[in-house]
């Protein structure tokens, strides 16, 4: 099942980018939708995640997570272990001015039935809105730790 997000940012591309490898950020600005998480490894074009997700009924779930950066605008997330394994987003983000549009592919492991697809759509959209509110109460991350693997660290931050 695929699903399509879009979302018109008030920040640059540099910064937007930016806060997709900042761990700081999603440890102190997403606790309650992310969970915890641990970096293990930064390479080259890559970062890999450890991620305790928050608890739903009691319930707290590890997935290993892989981010890889295409540079100049283009991540990609995928879950590799774990409940949520095989769930990938693909991001492309796209320079408007002094904005940014974010689009993000969810592509999830489930049967592509109309009526899911539907209904898993306006949850995916909820969580990503949800998301970015929260980046956007605080102004977006500053470019924190381990930031942008690889050669793309020099990109405008």
């Amino acid at each position: 099942m695929r699903v399509l997000y879009k979302k018109r940012l008030p920040y640059s591309t540099g910064r937007i980018l930016s806060q997709y490898f900042d761990l700081e950020h999603i440890v102190y600005v997403h606790p309650r939708t992310f969970g915890e998480a641990r970096l293990l490894t930064v390479g080259e074009n890559r970062v890999v995640w450890d991620l305790l997700t928050p608890p739903v009924l009691g319930l707290r779930l590890r997935n290993l997570i892989v981010q890889e950066l295409f540079p100049p605008l283009r991540i990609r997330t995928r879950v590799l272990k774990g409940p949520l394994r095989g769930v990938e987003v693909s991001t492309v983000l796209v320079e408007c001015g002094e904005e940014t549009m974010v689009e993000e592919a969810y592509s999830l492991p489930l049967p592509s039935w109309s009526w899911l697809t539907a209904l898993i759509g306006r949850w995916v959209e909820r969580r990503a809105d949800r998301i970015w509110e929260e980046d956007l109460r605080v102004g977006v991350c500053h470019g924190g730790w381990p930031g942008v693997p690889g050669p793309a660290k020099a990109a405008e931050v």
